[in-house]
């Protein structure tokens, strides 16, 4: 996951590895992908929210990805709580720095 924009344009990248998680969390991290229904969310065209943070979602799972453009504000519930959960894992990549 990526997001960026807002106020002050940072962007914040999440990484996680199903292979270096737990097997408990890997479980979790499964369930919570299909509750959470990514290859089928489809967001709005464009932001109506100014400076909104625009996140990024890429799924990978058996060779193929799939990415989606969201504005935090229009993140669904089961999306967030995806979010929410993976900012807690232990063994998940986190950056925060300048665009590009």
């Amino acid at each position: 996951m990526t997001s960026g924009g807002g106020f002050a344009g940072l962007v914040r990248t999440l990484v996680a590895d199903e292979a270096e998680l737990t097997p408990a969390d890997a479980a979790t991290l499964r369930a919570m992908v299909d509750k959470a229904d990514l290859p089928d969310l489809h967001p709005p065209g464009h932001s109506p929210y100014a400076d909104a943070v625009l996140l990024e979602i890429t799924l990978e799972d058996d060779g193929e990805t799939h990415t989606v453009l969201i504005p935090d504000p229009d993140l669904p519930d089961d999306v967030r709580a995806l979010l929410d959960w993976l900012d807690t894992v232990p063994n998940t990549h986190k950056s925060l720095g300048p665009p590009g």
